[in-house]
């Protein structure tokens, strides 16, 4: 292992991406949206329609706020891989209140297997003796306050006490760390003004969570995906990248600075990083995968996670002393970054709902507002949804595939409902929230699932009914229809209620199969059966089991399975056969060690390794530059030191 005394090497920060065409694009979009804003106020005035005003508005609003987007994520800045620190102190707190006893178990046992590891506290804000027992047997601390006050936040603070370390890892309690973490991310540290490294949340339930799905070469797009390939990388460019509750590394100095994690919002980890902004330090976003967690499984749990960071952005944003308008010691950049994270909230709210349900009103209103004698030119249609299309393409375009017009569009409109409850943020601060329940057995129907078919039959009517009356009750033809204002609604009620009833089928027919155990691998060749067919393959797997499926019958009463440098032998217990094969159901006992290993493995051979593969199929030129600059960085390092062996 290299060891040498860096802190005064100065090395470049970041590779920055390349392609031109972002910048060009957003170079075109600007003027052409002017020239579209113009012509759009121009013709409003000439509808003399109740429903213009609002509309004219509210494409302003869209057009900022695309704006907004393309200047702040126009280029990326990748951190550039820095060898790690050494002889440094560095715990990590997990924070707990609901998560299942296997659930808090493997990612305990993830952060006990992170190489330079000094201690891992869980701090248990549900008091229970099971969890205690666990992580004592296994070897870490267990906290558990006097009182459950300021939720999540109060837990990490009161955490704070025990810790004497110089640097703090933080992990949900579903987050699972890679072995590698503090070899990853310490590096960055030499900078003396870098208060944290934040990595991506990515999660390890992608077989049976709402919010994956798989889109050609990408197995393991999700609705985030945008959010940590493109938002977060290009935020540090401004040196705005903020912590996301868990994955993530911090000089505890930094923590001090700032009193302490953030108490007076339910979002504390955006929070305490404008605080910890606005005090001059510095922030990274480091786009490798190294902590894998569980995604929502269903609707209300999505919603419920939605509520919760959109009452806290918006609180924030609106009741907070510390809301990015008017703290001080933030630069304009990082105001405006800050502004485009917590706002998204409100226009997926208001705005989103009103583009949502405002076609269906129209229609309901025709034999009131005498609609059936205005005109509205086709080619205004036209234009008014080729600009929409170019708008959805530049997106697209400039994001560098993240955004999926249409599966994004979808995941937005589910998020009106959520977004329109946290509205309340704005109103009062919220501190408390409902904490996500991270293994069910079954999945629930939910008021948001109810509200979007509410929606999808207020359209379908609304639709029919203006139909109804177009024909039969004024006798019109349909050449009229088109060149009115009823049917430039009907074309947009349409196009909204195909992603609410797609949303509607979604959650409601696509019913992902839970696996038996956690762990789902996606390449077969990295486990395998020992003296088993070639066809036997491991279909889940985690500390308590194994469910392996082969074409042929097992005859032998134990079974060896090797995952990388672990193997573990046990008993073969249930079976039952199927349409394809038989099936095996593998139940483990482990020590402590065993349990480690296997976990370690898990991880860093079967669950990175598929993410790692796919990200390096996706930016293979960004993957390059930074080995080749590590490489150069180390040469760089061995003319100017004695490295030790």
């Amino acid at each position: 292992m290299l060891q040498a005394n860096i802190n005064n090497v100065k090395l470049p920060r970041f590779f920055y991406s390349r392609s031109y065409l972002p910048k060009i694009i957003l170079f075109l979009y600007l003027p052409l949206s002017i020239v579209y804003l113009f012509w759009l106020t121009h013709v409003a005035r000439t509808w003399n329609l109740w429903f213009a005003v609002p509309l004219v508005i509210l494409d302003y609003y869209t057009i900022a706020i695309t704006w907004l987007h393309l200047i702040t994520s126009y280029e990326i800045a990748h951190p550039l891989p820095q060898p790690p620190l050494h002889r440094i102190l560095v715990d990590a707190i997990i924070p707990t209140y609901n998560e299942p006893l296997d659930v808090v178990r493997m990612t305990t046992l993830g952060a006990l297997s992170i190489k330079g590891i000094n201690k891992v506290f869980v701090t248990d804000d549900g008091h229970r003796e099971e969890i205690k027992r666990m992580v004592e047997n296994i070897g870490a601390t267990y906290i558990s306050r006097p009182d459950n006050l300021h939720a999540k936040a109060g837990n990490l603070n009161f955490a704070l006490k025990f810790s004497k370390s110089e640097f703090l890892l933080f992990f949900d309690a579903d987050h699972i760390a890679h072995p590698n973490f503090i070899e990853e991310t310490s590096g960055f540290f030499k900078d003396s003004l870098l208060a944290f490294v934040q990595t991506p949340q990515l999660f390890y339930n992608h077989t049976s969570s709402i919010q994956y799905r798989t889109i050609g070469k990408r197995k393991f797009w999700n609705e985030q995906t945008m959010f940590y390939e493109l938002l977060q990388p290009a935020k540090n460019r401004f040196n705005a990248a903020f912590f996301c509750g868990t994955g993530a590394m911090w000089r505890r100095t930094a923590i001090d600075d700032v009193g302490g994690f953030s108490i007076e919002t339910a979002t504390e980890d955006i929070h305490t990083s404008i605080r910890v902004h606005a005090k001059g330090w510095n922030s990274l976003f480091y786009q490798k995968p190294l902590a894998f967690g569980i995604a929502p499984i269903d609707l209300k749990e999505y919603h419920d996670q939605r509520v919760r960071w959109g009452a806290g952005s918006l609180g924030l944003m609106f009741r907070s002393k510390d809301s990015p308008f008017r703290l001080r010691g933030l630069s304009l950049a990082q105001r405006l970054c800050y502004f485009s994270s917590t706002n998204i909230f409100f226009y997926n709210g208001i705005p989103k709902f009103i583009y949502l349900i405002m076609p269906s009103i129209v229609l309901l209103s025709i034999p009131f507002i005498g609609l059936q004698n205005a005109r509205m030119p086709f080619h205004f249609l036209l234009i008014l949804f080729t600009f929409s299309l170019i708008s959805q393409i530049v997106v697209y375009i400039s994001a560098n595939k993240t955004y999926r017009p249409l599966l994004s569009e979808q995941y937005n409109t589910a998020n009106i409902v959520s977004c329109l409850v946290a509205l309340k943020g704005i109103v009062r601060l919220e501190k408390k929230f409902k904490v996500s329940i991270k293994i069910k057995h079954f999945k629930e129907s939910h008021y948001a699932y109810f509200a979007l078919l509410i929606f999808a039959i207020l359209m379908i009517s609304s639709s029919l009914f203006s139909l109804y009356y177009w024909f039969y009750v004024l006798g019109r033809g349909v050449t009229g229809l088109f060149s009115s204002p009823i049917g430039s609604s009907l074309f947009w009620n349409t196009y909204n209620l195909f992603f609410v009833t797609s949303l509607v089928f979604f959650t409601r027919y696509n019913r992902k199969p839970s696996p038996k155990f956690s762990f789902v691998p996606t390449d077969k060749s990295k486990i395998v059966v020992i003296d088993s067919e070639d066809d036997t393959q491991v279909v889940s797997i985690d500390l308590s089991g194994a469910h392996i499926h082969s074409r042929k019958k097992i005859i032998a009463d134990k079974i060896m399975i090797s995952i990388g440098t672990c193997k573990i032998e046990s008993k073969i217990g249930e079976s039952y056969q199927d349409k394809m094969g038989y099936n095996y159901i593998i139940i483990f006992r482990l020590d402590v060690r065993q349990s480690r290993l296997l976990m370690s493995a898990l991880i860093s051979s079967v669950v990175a390794r598929a993410h790692n593969r796919e990200y390096q199929k996706l930016y293979p030129s960004l993957v390059e530059n930074q080995q080749n600059d590590y490489s150069y960085h180390i040469n760089l390092l061995q003319t100017r030191f004695a490295f030790v062996q």
